[in-house]
C-alpha cells in the first residue's frame, strides 16, 4: 500500500507515522501493529514484527485501515465503540473491501 503522510477526516487531518515498532505505552518491551491517537489527530503502523522482519503488505493495509476505523469511530463522538475491537476490525475490513474493490 502506499505509504501516505496525512489523511483528511471529517474536518481532522490525522497526520500517518510509518515505523518499526508501535511501543506499547507501559510495557516497553511489547509492541502493537498499530495505534491511533485522536488527541494528538495521529495513526502509527508498525511496518516490521518483533524479528525486525518486514510486515507483509495484506497485513500492514489491514492494520491501516483498522486504525482508521478507530479514527472515524473517534471524530463521530462513538468513542464508546473504540474499545469493541471486533466492531473495529469488521468496519476496519470493509472500508479496506470497499476501497480495494470499486471504482469510487
Amino acid at each position: 500500500m502506499k505509504r501516505i503522510e496525512s489523511i483528511e477526516l471529517l474536518g481532522s487531518t490525522y497526520k500517518i507515522k510509518w515505523v518499526d515498532r508501535v511501543a506499547k505505552e507501559k510495557e516497553e518491551t511489547s509492541w502493537l501493529l498499530g495505534r491511533t491517537t485522536p488527541s494528538l489527530r495521529t495513526i502509527e503502523i508498525s511496518t516490521l514484527n518483533e524479528k525486525d522482519e518486514p510486515i507483509i503488505e495484506e497485513q500492514i493495509a489491514a492494520t491501516f485501515w483498522h486504525e482508521v476505523s478507530h479514527a472515524i469511530i473517534s471524530e463521530g463522538c462513538y468513542s464508546n465503540y473504540n474499545d469493541d475491537e471486533p466492531f473495529i476490525e469488521w468496519v476496519g475490513k470493509n472500508l479496506k473491501f470497499l476501497i480495494e474493490n470499486n471504482k469510487l
